[in-house]
């Protein structure tokens, strides 16, 4: 019902400031992320995800996009976590393969046939 439903949104809306302000006074290395309510998954108390340096440093030689599946939290809010713990980018980067040939610079090195029949004149 509608009163219900607002009761439990502002009991979230408390609990995540009483959170946070928890956090502030204890300056933890901990990051609480408050993933949000989606329509499959209706579970108004679902438990916030707790974020520490250590947890995220054991996921630094994965992608941000796999992290952030497993978790199940979204890329920005694991980028905001990693702010807050002093980790200014996320360091995975992927196995760079080298520069792409374009077919043009391929193509470079034939001669036309008109070069070709002026130089022999």
């Amino acid at each position: 019902d509608m009163q219900g439903s607002a009761v439990s949104g502002s009991l979230m809306r408390m609990q995540e400031r009483e959170m946070r302000a928890f956090e502030e006074r204890m300056h933890t290395n901990v990051a609480m992320i408050f993933p949000r309510k989606r329509k499959e998954k209706a579970d108004p108390l679902e438990e916030p995800v707790i974020l520490t340096r250590e947890l995220l440093e054991s996921y630094f030689n994965c992608s941000l996009a796999a992290v952030s599946k497993e978790l199940g939290i979204c890329p920005t809010s694991i980028k905001k976590a990693c702010r807050k713990l002093g980790i200014a980018k996320w360091p995975f980067k992927s196995p760079n393969p080298g520069p792409k040939r374009k077919h043009s610079e391929v193509s470079n090195n034939v001669v036309p046939l008109v070069a070709l029949s002026t130089a022999m004149d």
